[in-house]
């Protein structure tokens, strides 16, 4: 009870805790709170009478502790904050080595650490147009975690604001602004936000209100009122970020989140689609990660809740009767994601019902980026030939659009051949299952069943790399699987040589054979399955509470918290003399069907609550979280100081075991949770820990057939 309720406000504490202090420092934190517990467990020594001294002053050390901690969090003695090194690789340490780069901020949140740079050489616009000649205002890198997340485009004259007066302190943040605002469109220098790959659904039809899903530092909010949309919702969710464009470096951005025609909304995007009635003409996403994450693969591992064929119908349910979904992802070779992207569009429409598919879809493709729109009406053949005429005057490709033949395909930024326009083709004209079959990655639409959109490795996709291109294989493979697999396999081998092998070598005649597999199994079930239901519940509450970091910490802290007191309610139960009609069994079989009838009754019904309260406020959200996880969270945490009660009865020698057995199923759990929830969804995650659980019980029968005493005085 104790261990597991600390755990708890431990997963609270930490979060709370990086709201105010640097990650680094929260290190210092972590081990005094350590340095607490060590020094409390000095009183429980048997001492010497020489040593006595020593334990009456262990309550002086305590406190002692306590303030070098605090010590530590002011001036940091160790150096850690020093002696943390970024990857040179990484966006921030390279933007550093540009010409009069100076760092201007650093803020510190549970999303990450955000940095503000400053370089006269600054200039981000991704996937502009090759024939672009223009001039491109000086902008200010943003960097969340040392990777590139952006800019804040200087969005007013240039010569009233200089870089180099950029340190100087802001006055403090000023409301919205009362007066009309000022048009984008006259002498500001932001004609090429025109030739990115993104403006394309603002030359297809009228646009008066968008909403923007990461808005970031504002490029995308810049680009729709440049195009006279009327009224912009920004949503963003890292309040850092925010605080930067908004009072930071409002005069540099021109005051753009303090226009009284942007509404900035701080959440994550797919809640706020959830949560929201409105309806908007233009709903755009573009390039939500950055270009090196994307290449390297390292999302394939990342659950991301924006590109499931329900986040598609739920933002096709948010646009108007003429609306457009404007979706803008980086370019990859070979081509994968865009055309994984197109068969999720696909696949939404279809459950949809709309007629005729082909006639609401386009795909074109600059050097770097890629659009997908999708129109809630049929596109009109004026339609079509505004979309020509902006690709043909920006030499973007297309690589679909309503009556394209493979001539229109791969004209100027070509390709060995046109794969886009095949794809597209396929997945509307062909046979959908064989090209899913037969592309060298794994291109079928995600859900929010198992939403790894980045997850493209196929087993026949290595091994064809492998008999074809030999040792140049390598930077055409998606890593984060692989990485995975080789994670698992270690953690396994290690917990074989540090648990198993070490369990097998106790004395025989000491221990029977049978308490030892009793012991690996029903503790490795256990851990197994207490982090397979959490990890799916992790899942669930992150789409609800449309916040991932709060959706983790209520849910880990609610599980333990309440876990522990399901391990303290058996700890009396048992041993309330009154109660002799409890047994061992009893409360084995009280806890494992709760946790069955629990998962069932949340796998079949949790969606449809979550869809009924998405307009509740956020802390009845949280309020309604917590109620739902406390009898689940209750039940799991009876299971396993159950067991630790009958070992310690029988045999004395394997309690040990049986913690370092579970503390290894449960680092194990999360990466073969993550591997069936890839390869099959979360539901099977869900069925797999119910499985283990029934194991467990099913073991501990074979173990005790009777009773270990029929009643408890």
């Amino acid at each position: 009870c104790a261990n597991l309720i600390g755990s708890g406000f431990g997963a609270l504490g930490v979060v709370v805790g990086l709201y105010f202090f640097h990650p680094v420092l929260v290190q210092y934190i972590i081990i005094g709170i350590a340095f607490c517990g060590t020094t409390s467990a000095f009183s429980d020594f048997k001492w010497s009478t020489k040593l006595a001294l020593l334990k009456r002053s262990s309550a002086f050390v305590l406190i002692l502790l306590i303030i070098l901690l605090v010590f530590s969090l002011k001036y940091d003695p160790l150096g850690f904050r020093k002696r943390l090194a970024i990857s040179q690789y990484k966006g921030l340490s390279l933007a550093q080595n540009f010409l009069d780069a100076q760092l201007l901020t650093e803020s510190i949140s549970p999303l990450g650490i955000v940095h503000s740079l400053s370089s006269p050489i600054i200039r981000n616009a991704p996937g502009l147009s090759l024939n672009y000649t223009g001039d491109i205002p000086s902008q200010i890198g943003l960097f969340i975690d040392s990777g590139n997340s952006g800019v804040i485009t200087n969005a007013a004259e240039r010569e009233k604001h200089p870089l180099s007066s950029l340190r100087e302190e802001t006055v403090p943040p000023s409301p919205k602004e009362e007066h009309p605002p000022t048009p984008l469109k006259g002498g500001l220098h932001l004609e090429f936000l025109d030739f990115l790959s993104s403006a394309l659904v603002y030359h297809v039809r009228p646009t008066p209100k968008v909403l923007i899903l990461g808005a970031g530092g504002g490029t995308d909010v810049l680009n729709a009122l440049y195009h006279e949309a009327a009224s912009v919702d920004a949503v963003e969710l890292n309040p850092g970020i925010i605080h930067l464009v908004q009072d930071r470096f409002r005069d540099f951005a021109s005051h753009l989140y303090s226009r009284p025609d942007v509404q900035v909304i701080n959440q994550e995007a797919r809640g706020v689609v959830e949560s929201t009635y409105s309806t908007y003409d233009t709903i755009q996403i573009s390039l939500l990660d950055s270009f090196g994450a994307s290449s390297a693969g390292v999302h394939a591992l990342h659950e991301n809740y924006l590109y499931t064929v329900e986040a598609i119908k739920r933002y096709y349910s948010r646009l108007r009767p003429q609306g457009i979904l404007s979706v803008t992802r980086w370019v990859k070779f070979p081509p994968r994601d865009n055309i994984k992207l197109f068969a999720t569009a696909v696949e939404a429409l279809e459950e949809l019902g709309v007629t005729e598919i082909s006639q609401h879809l386009v795909s074109i493709r600059s050097w770097a980026t890629s659009t997908l729109l999708l129109s809630k009406s049929p596109l009109t053949h004026q339609e079509i030939e505004r979309i020509r005429t902006f690709c043909h005057e920006r030499s973007f490709d297309t690589n679909y659009f309503p009556g394209i033949t493979v001539a229109d395909a791969n004209v100027y930024n070509q390709l060995p051949s046109a794969e886009y326009y095949r794809a597209a083709q396929a997945l509307l004209f062909g046979e959908k299952e064989t090209f899913y079959i037969s592309y060298p990655y794994y291109v079928r639409p995600a859900r929010d069943n198992s939403p790894y959109f980045f997850h493209f490795f196929k087993w026949e996709s290595l091994t064809t790399l492998l008999k074809t291109m030999g040792r140049d294989w390598i930077p055409f493979i998606e890593w984060g699987y692989l990485v995975l697999l080789a994670t698992l396999l270690q953690a396994s081998v290690v917990s074989i040589i540090l648990i198993i092998i070490p369990l097998s070598l106790l004395p025989r005649r000491s221990i029977s054979f049978r308490y030892k597999l009793y012991t690996v199994i029903y503790f490795t079930c256990l851990g197994l399955g207490y982090l397979f239901i959490e990890m799916v519940c992790i899942q669930k509450f992150t789409l609800f509470l449309a916040n991932p970091v709060a959706a983790v910490s209520v849910v880990i802290a609610s599980f333990l918290i309440f876990s522990g007191f399901g391990s303290l309610y058996f700890e009396l139960r048992v041993s309330n003399h009154n109660l002799q009609f409890t047994t061992y069994n009893s409360q084995l079989a009280f806890a494992v069907s709760g946790i069955i009838g629990l998962s069932l009754i949340y796998a079949l019904f949790l969606s449809s609550v979550f869809s009924a309260c998405a307009g509740w406020s956020y802390f009845l959200k949280v309020l309604l979280s917590v109620i739902c996880i406390a009898p689940l969270g209750f039940c799991m945490g009876i299971p396993f100081p159950l067991g630790l009660k009958r070992l310690n009865q029988q045999t004395k020698e394997l309690v040990p075991w049986a913690y370092g057995i579970n503390g290894y199923a449960s680092v194990l759990s999360s990466l073969i949770a993550t591997c069936v929830a890839i390869s099959s969804g979360f539901q099977t995650v869900m069925l797999c820990a119910g499985i283990l659980y029934v194991l467990a019980a099913g073991m501990t029968l074979l173990t005790f057939p009777r009773q270990i005493g029929k009643n408890f005085a």
